[in-house]
């Protein structure tokens, strides 16, 4: 995604941010705007972000995932995600999900793994257990 901002340390004139439109910059906020705070933290981010240094999970560590486990008595399994693991595997990164069921047995599902052996939502999981 293309930025929306430009911090004062890109373009030395006045102080603030610059809200950009196709790249090109056309207004700028300045300290004293009561939307500052807003689009200064978005600089960040945005500056994060190109560093690398930025990365978005499709949850958060603790939440709730589902597996699969066709013609058993529970055929949907909840599952805890204990933590990320970030990997380049051919300068291309990724990463593995590591979760845990109920009954302590652990899991790891790699990026590719979501959506086609692990599920995000429960409905998402019925919906692969029916078709």
């Amino acid at each position: 995604m293309d930025r929306l901002t430009l911090s004062n340390n890109e373009i030395h004139t006045d102080a603030g941010i610059w809200i950009l439109k196709n790249g090109n910059p056309k207004e700028l906020i300045s300290d004293d705007c009561d939307e500052y705070e807003y689009f200064k933290k978005l600089a960040e981010y945005e500056d994060l972000e190109e560093q690398g240094k930025l990365r978005i999970f499709p949850c958060s560590i603790g939440d709730t995932v589902y597996r699969i486990n066709k013609g058993a008595k529970q055929p949907i399994i909840p599952l805890q995600v204990l933590n990320f693991k970030i990997f380049n595997n051919n300068l291309v990164e990724s990463f593995k999900m590591e979760c845990v069921d109920e009954w302590d047995a652990g899991y790891s599902y790699y990026k590719t793994d979501i959506g086609r052996d692990v599920f995000i939502t429960r409905p998402e999981a019925e919906a692969k257990l029916k078709g």
